[in-house]
């Protein structure tokens, strides 16, 4: 796991678009906590629940802080489902609820079941994406321009039909 580390931490500082693959909850958990760090401006997020074991650790939990803590960044995450309490009971919301610059969204039942992929996307050049969101298999890259902004792109169409979680 130490050599995993240190690869994702060489390309995300790089930023040159090298793809590194994410074959475990473990993988995924490195990597979202290697968006949050070298993210500058956007980190948004399409899940199914937002898993606690990828968004909760406390490392990842630390630079998702140290991200949100500077006004002018901004966190949107989009959701599959939401269960009843999630903004309270949840790790992630809990440690930032006091935070203005996140955003929460949940894709109607009939979208999110016709939808195959999970992504993440930081500054339209970084991002993590599943092709299948049954699986945690994924392809990540910090620096690719061209699949960050097309991924940008899916992002934003689907959080156009989204609603804003409430309560």
């Amino acid at each position: 796991m130490e050599d995993y580390i240190a690869r994702v931490a060489r390309a995300a500082a790089e930023r040159k678009g090298e793809p590194v693959f994410n074959g475990s909850v473990d993988h995924a958990r490195v990597i979202v906590g290697a968006m949050f760090k070298h993210a500058r401006k956007t980190v948004d997020i399409y899940s199914g629940t937002l898993n606690p074991r990828v968004y909760s650790p406390d490392d990842v939990l630390d630079e998702a802080q140290a991200f949100v803590a500077t006004n002018d960044h901004k966190v949107r995450i989009l959701l599959d489902y939401a269960e009843p309490g999630l903004k309270e009971n949840h790790p992630f919301f809990q440690r930032l609820s006091t935070y203005d610059n996140i955003d929460l969204k949940v894709l109607p039942t009939n979208i999110s079941q016709k939808i195959k992929f999970h992504l993440l996307v930081a500054d339209d050049d970084c991002y993590r994406f599943e092709d299948d969101k049954s699986q945690v298999a994924a392809i990540a890259a910090w620096g690719d321009a061209k699949g960050g902004k097309h991924l940008k792109s899916m992002f934003e169409s689907l959080w156009s039909v989204g609603n804003f979680l409430t309560a």
